[in-house]
């Protein structure tokens, strides 16, 4: 066991890089568990100030027309009518 855990002398750089490595997943970890909890309680938030979701007004959310916002990694415009986007060199 002392054989492995000496690692051939090498076993400070080898145990650091194991220690570091590790440090980092485990921070990465918690940096997306931490953000992910920041998104959820802004989104709550945000929810609860504009009354989206509520049933108590008895209105439907408003839709994109009204709020101008837009999916993630859409082109601004219809595409179903040719507006928005065009790829470079197109007419």
């Amino acid at each position: 066991m002392n054989e492995f855990l000496y690692m051939g002398g090498y076993a400070a750089y080898v145990w650091s890089a194991y220690g570091l490595a590790a440090a980092v997943l485990i921070g990465m970890i918690a940096h997306s568990l931490l953000w992910h909890r920041r998104l959820l309680k802004d989104l709550r938030r945000r929810s609860a100030r504009s009354g989206i979701g509520t049933t108590a007004t008895g209105k439907a959310p408003p839709h994109e027309a009204d709020t101008g916002v837009r999916p993630y990694g859409t082109a601004s415009g219809d595409p179903t009518r040719g507006e928005g986007r065009r790829e470079s060199g197109a007419p």
